[in-house]
């Protein structure tokens, strides 16, 4: 079996507001949610910041170079917002890679580093054997 990988962009705060995130991006997200609302109703956990998340949808290459370079090309119009925002609210891209028979390439070039610093975000990077 292939490695399989999945990402995503989140933006997370008290100060995040969902609506407006959308609303200047022109972006639809993924997923949003508010303060306050419950967040698993098995254990009626209740989510303490607001959120906005995108995930990269379109199929590429299973390496992390594909997956963040495919997000930064997704939000690349709205860098200076999303350099704005990282004031108020926390940005970063997740990825998560399972690879049972061996892992994928880890590595960034010199240009995603530069454009992933530019729109303020971090980086998680989860990976599973």
């Amino acid at each position: 079996m292939n490695p399989q990988i999945r990402s995503y962009f989140v933006v997370l705060g008290e100060a995040c507001i969902p609506a407006a995130v959308t609303a200047v991006t022109g972006i639809t997200p993924t997923k949003t949610w508010l303060k306050g609302e419950v967040r698993h109703e098995r254990t009626q956990r209740i989510r303490l910041d607001s959120g906005w998340r995108v995930d990269l949808t379109s199929e590429v290459e299973a390496t992390l170079e594909a997956h963040v370079a495919g997000l930064l090309n997704l939000l690349w119009e709205s860098r200076e917002y999303f350099d704005e925002l990282r004031s108020r609210c926390e940005l970063h891209i997740s990825v998560v890679v399972h690879g049972r028979n061996g892992m994928p390439e880890l590595n960034l070039s010199v240009d995603t580093l530069r454009r992933l610093s530019s729109i303020g975000a971090s980086l998680d990077i989860d990976a599973y054997c």
